[in-house]
């Protein structure tokens, strides 16, 4: 499929990436960070602090990058968004590879097992253990979820409220 830039829509994915401990590890819990974004009735919400660009207007950010799509990524510890400009395009985390989409907006997805075909509103999770010593077992959970194609009339950007 042939991509126009943000000028009028572009696709929107995030990565959620949770560790959790088994009951034998001593495991530092964090308070968690706010995400870069939140999406409510059919509305990107987009927090400028994690927009690295100092023209914060709308279209004009994803357009002066030649952008097709924005990636959002979130664990407890920090959030980013970045923006891409061709597929196939490999996640920050390298957990996933999203080599198309196709006019509905449905992502195909690599994983280490295979293509998984994720549709707008729909999410794919991938989990792995990580055995750390005596016994502790670490639970990684990544979590992508496809928005589908985000017109630039949905897209505001607003400051969230600081976390006490």
């Amino acid at each position: 499929m042939t991509f126009q830039t943000l000028s009028k829509q572009f696709l929107f994915i995030s990565v959620d990436i949770l560790d959790e401990c088994t009951d034998t590890c001593a495991c530092i819990m964090l308070e968690w960070m706010a995400h870069a974004f939140r999406y409510e009735n059919n509305t990107l919400f987009l927090n400028p602090y994690f927009i690295s660009n100092d023209q914060l207007k709308w279209p004009e950010i994803g357009i002066s990058n030649l952008a097709v799509g924005l990636y959002s990524s979130w664990t407890p510890n920090g959030g980013s968004l970045s923006l891409f400009d061709s597929l196939p395009y490999s996640t920050e985390d390298h957990a996933f590879i999203v080599n198309g989409v196709n006019e509905k907006g449905e992502i195909s997805v690599g994983l280490s097992y295979g293509n998984v075909l994720v549709p707008p509103g729909k999410n794919v999770t991938y989990e792995w253990v990580e055995e750390k010593e005596n016994r502790c077992q670490i639970l990684h959970t990544y979590t992508l979820t496809n928005y589908g194609f985000i017109n630039d009339n949905q897209v505001v950007l607003e400051e969230f409220p600081q976390i006490p």
